[in-house]
């Protein structure tokens, strides 16, 4: 944490080398030794006087200053307006009264008992005052400050309060002046706050990239590349000490990145340039705001909300030149393929190595266990080759900041477990005690969002998200590969990629790597740019993957003829497939090299899951060699106790989701194939599902929405032979898919422990979501053939979907899925199909739901069933403790408290309505615009059974209350009584009722006569 900075300290700070300044202040604290009273206005002239001394010309006295003291200064300058800048607007606000000066001192702080200078220190001491920086809007600087005025002036207010002068003061003088305190002053301060801030940052660059960093936030003005504006804006503000040493072998290496690719670009086609990382760096958007209690930085809804800021040149400027830099860490975040890796690169080397100090550790490279400084010094060996100690390195540079970037903490969470969620809490007690020995340090740390909630994040953190680009940054990218690439294209009949068409993949072009690897794609043959409109994002996945996969096999085995070619990239494809499923079951985004390894061996044969030699000496896993062809798999590697650690990860989830899809959709194909043989001769091979079944019965497709968007695109190709027996094929098996399965040949395929229950909810739920993306539609008798009643054997199902599986997977479920239902003769029926965007479940059918058909006796009867009352409800509700249930007990109870037996009682019509229902929608069509004649004469129905029933305590608090609502809307023409006539006849209560209940029938009537 940062130790705060007071307002005494803050003018010794900026007097030092001026004993004029120095001994003004000492007079001050002379004053308080001597227990003498100072009057409040001279107190004041005293405060401005030493708010424009000390800033006057601050800009020539921080020049040749190094950056941690000349950061400290400009603190401590900031400290100093904040407080003239309130007493300069005093005059006008209090009357002229005598306030000895450690009370006055004691308005900007919580006050000491202490007398004479220590004292005046110690209340000096107390206030943290709101200093800008990267992390701040101009409105929060604004709302801390106004309140921080608010706080000087109620603590005015409550010393003068207690004074002779101010209780000899006239009553409204003293309301007068209390008013201006609390309410003008701050206002007033704050205006004059923000003068002396603008008057100080023509002096001070900080100040000025401050001031614009505010009111730059979101307005673009010009698109920048190659994080030049970094260096431009702090280049001004060096202190001119040269760098030697380890720190300028330290830039030199940092700085030669520059002019290195961007990235691997993997096989790239011959004679094209990967950009350099000056050249295809395009500057970054970002989001950014503070950690604290109500922080969800892993969550996408939570960001929608932050700033954006579209200068990151600025934003970090601004940031390492504010004193929260070493305060604590930041942390960046992004998505695979977001480009933070490249962010950490430029910014080591944009630094001004004579006033910064950076220091880049990849955390993949060090062993996990090692602590924060070995990783360092073991970076800094990296890089230049020499062995040094961080004090050492420190003290040598002279003053520099010394900025430590560390690159990929989500690595050392995914391959390490739990073991390092407390390591940015690490981070900040290193910045701290680096801070006690005089050597301030700031900390920049890069991170996966997804993974982050998985880490404790010290409070008052900056975050900064990247954003994906937008289409001026695709724009902007685009141009560079054209600058680069469009001779050696032309030279090939191609053309670079256009952008129109790498906007119409906005999902891949968003992210760098994938807008490089969209680039290297259309390379190859002009393949996306020659598409047609047909060319949609299932199409462009399967050539995007079939093409990177038929790559690495020309290379690695250029002499194979066509048809083994095709079958070795299926192979791939196959491969990386598993690798999808690998993450889908176990529920994550990522997967370890041990895990993979084990599905690799558990799903396919050895010599398959394992593919041929690569030529290396050290052997590698299966693990390894699948995903170590393909630049879109992101696969960490860190060290533990000496073991080297895996983890694998797709650039972006729609590569995993898609291949989850493309597997699935194959083994479809070969199933409804296999059954069209099966039925063609008695010898021929059954159908085997048991690597589907293996595949889906750990997790629900729904779990992810773009499986089922994938799914439907590529079963939607299917001819309506295919279509047909797969459906009854699909259907078959899910007849028998609760049923206990003979031994499989993938048994050993247990991608996470789960119970059987909880796998045949899996796979009984997904081959309902095939047959419906298959058929289109499914009626209940051709899901359950033979039932008595399809509705209740659907429940059934749907409750043990409901009960075992993750609620991702559930909810993915009932927004996929629309069910309709309907009477087959006399028996309860469904209909489910893929739900479309207007679709909206009809309303609750009452007869439908006690399986009373149409034309039964029972609908021309009222309905009441022990089973629904409320107490027998709350009690299911209560036993089961579900959420939806809960949910809908909690907005009932206050009706099912005071209508215990005829809260659901049911009344006939054309549909039957219950007594709540009735009343509820009465209430609320009393408050519409637009008159419901079907609620009030619902009600009325309702009213009509009640009146019929011997009189009790709940009955004639429902009939008062449908009574009131009837007149009501009455009242309001919203309904008049021929619309009730028939109610007139049947509301003659007997002395039973009690008298009020009577009464308002009485009124009804009179009402409805005719």
């Amino acid at each position: 944490m940062r130790r705060p900075l007071s307002y005494a300290e803050a003018v010794r700070m900026l007097g030092e080398g001026e004993s004029r300044l120095i001994n003004l202040l000492d007079w001050l604290a002379g004053l308080g030794l001597a227990g003498g009273g100072l009057d409040l206005l001279g107190a004041r002239e005293e405060a401005v006087r030493l708010g424009h001394a000390l800033t006057r010309d601050l800009g020539d006295r921080l020049r040749g200053l190094n950056r941690l003291t000349r950061t400290e200064r400009l603190r401590a300058a900031h400290t100093v307006i904040v407080l003239a800048a309130y007493f300069e607007e005093l005059p006008d606000a209090v009357p002229h009264v005598r306030l000895k000066v450690r009370e006055q001192i004691s308005l900007s702080g919580t006050g000491a008992d202490g007398t004479g200078r220590r004292g005046m220190a110690q209340a000096l001491t107390r206030a943290e005052l709101p200093t800008p920086g990267p992390s701040h809007t101009h409105e929060s600087i604004r709302r801390d400050l106004l309140a921080y005025y608010g706080r000087l002036g109620g603590g005015l207010l409550e010393f003068v309060s207690g004074l002779p002068e101010w209780t000899g003061l006239d009553g409204d003088v003293r309301a007068e002046a209390a008013r201006r305190l609390t309410h003008a002053m701050p206002e007033r301060a704050l205006a004059t706050y923000e003068e002396m801030l603008r008057r100080l940052a023509v002096d001070c660059p900080e100040f000025g990239i401050w001031i614009e960093h505010w009111e730059r936030r979101s307005a673009r003005t010009e698109l920048m590349s190659g994080m030049a504006s970094l260096e431009r804006l702090l280049a001004p503000m060096t202190g001119g000490q040269a760098a030697g040493g380890q720190r300028t072998a330290l830039s030199r290496s940092y700085r030669a990145s520059l002019h290195r690719p961007i990235a691997a670009g993997g096989d790239v086609p011959s004679g094209l340039t990967i950009p350099t990382l000056e050249q295809g760096y395009i500057d970054h958007r970002l989001r950014a705001a503070v950690m604290d209690a109500a922080a969800r930085p892993s969550q996408e809804s939570w960001w929608t909300g932050m700033p954006v800021y579209t200068e990151p040149g600025r934003f970090f400027a601004a940031y390492l030149t504010s004193p929260e830099a070493v305060a604590a860490p930041m942390l960046v975040l992004g998505q695979p393929g977001s480009g933070k890796s490249v962010l950490t690169r430029i910014l080591a080397a944009r630094l001004p190595v004579d006033d910064f100090l950076p220091v880049l550790v990849e955390l993949r490279q060090a062993p996990a266990e090692s602590d924060l400084q070995s990783r360092i010094e073991d970076a800094v060996r990296q890089a230049t080759g020499e062995r040094t100690s961080w004090p050492r390195l420190v003290e040598a540079g002279s003053g520099a900041l010394p900025v430590v970037i560390l690159d990929g903490f989500d690595e050392l969470l995914q391959a390490t477990g739990v073991t390092q969620t407390d390591f940015l809490m690490k981070v900040m007690a290193f910045q701290e005690r680096e801070a006690d020995q005089g050597r301030p340090v700031a900390v920049i740390v890069t991170s996966r969002t997804a993974v982050v909630d998985r880490a404790r994040i010290p409070h008052g953190s900056v975050i900064a998200r990247l954003e994906p680009f937008d289409d001026a940054q695709i724009r902007a990218w685009l141009a560079n590969w054209h600058d680069l690439n469009e001779p050696a294209l032309r030279g090939r009949g191609l053309r670079p990629l256009p952008d129109e068409v790498a906007l119409a993949h906005r999902e891949l072009a968003g992210q760098p790597l994938l807008l490089l690897m969209l680039a290297l794609y259309d390379a190859d043959d002009n393949a996306l740019h020659q598409r047609t409109a047909a060319f949609d994002r299932t199409g462009l996945y399967e050539r995007l993957l079939r093409e990177f996969a038929s790559r690495q096999i020309r290379k690695l085995a250029p002499d194979l003829d066509d048809e083994a070619h095709r079958r070795a990239v299926e192979q791939e494809l196959l491969r990386l497939s598993i690798v999808g499923f690998a993450m889908f079951n176990r529920r994550g985004q990522w997967v370890t090299g041990t895990d993979l390894d084990a599905d690799l061996l558990a799903l396919l044969a050895p010599e398959r899951a394992h593919p041929g030699d690569t030529g290396l000496q050290a052997p590698l896993s299966a693990a390894q060699i699948v995903v170590g062809r393909f630049f879109f798999v992101h696969e960490t590697r860190v060290t533990r106790d000496g073991q080297a650690l895996h983890t694998y990860e797709f650039l972006h989830a729609t590569f995993g989701e898609f291949l989850i899809a493309r597997l699935v959709a194959q083994l479809l194909t070969g199933m409804a194939a296999q059954a069209v043989t099966a039925a063609r001769s008695p010898l021929a091979p059954q159908v085997n599902d048991d690597l589907l079944h293996a595949l889906l019965s750990f997790a629900g497709l729904t779990a992810r929405a773009p499986v089922i968007e994938f799914l439907g695109d590529l079963l939607a190709h299917l001819d309506p032979a295919h279509r047909s027996v797969l459906t009854d094929l699909l259907l078959d098996i899910h007849r028998r898919a609760l049923h206990e399965r003979p031994g499989s040949s993938y048994g050993h395929y247990r991608p996470r422990p789960l119970t059987v229950p909880a796998r045949h909810a899996a796979w009984s739920m997904n081959l309902v979501i095939l047959a419906v993306l298959v058929a289109g539609e499914i009626t209940g008798d051709r899901l359950f053939p033979g039932a008595d009643s399809p509705a209740h054997d659907w429940r059934a199902q749907a409750m043990l979907w409901r009960s075992l599986l993750y609620g991702e997977e559930w909810a993915g479920f009932f927004q996929l899925i629309a069910l309709q239902r309907e009477w087959d003769g006399e028996k309860r029926s469904i209909r489910i199909s893929r739900m479309g965007e207007d679709y909206r479940p009809e309303a609750v059918d009452l007869y439908w739901t006690y399986n009373i058909p149409p034309g039964h006796a029972l609908r021309e009867t009222s309905l009441s069933y022990r089973a629904h009352e409320p107490l027998s409800i709350l009690l299911k509700s209560n036993l089961n403790c579900g959420g939806t249930d809960g949910v809908l007990v909690h907005a009932l109870a206050p009706l099912a408290d005071a209508f215990p037996t005829i809260a659901n009682l049911a009344v006939p019509g054309e549909h039957a309505t219950s007594a709540t229902h009735a009343l509820l929608a009465a209430l609320v069509a009393v408050f519409r615009d637009e008159a419901d004649l079907d609620a009030f004469q619902g009600l009325a129905r309702v009213v009509q059974a009640l009146s019929a029933l011997p009189a009790k305590e709940e009955c004639d608090l429902y009939l008062k209350a449908a009574f009131e609502t009837i007149l009501s809307a009455m009242d309001r023409r919203l309904v008049t009584g021929r619309d009730l006539e028939p109610l007139g006849e049947s509301l003659h209560l007997d002395h039973t009722h009690d008298p009020r209940t009577r009464g308002l029938a009485d009124r009804l009537t009179a009402l409805l006569a005719p």
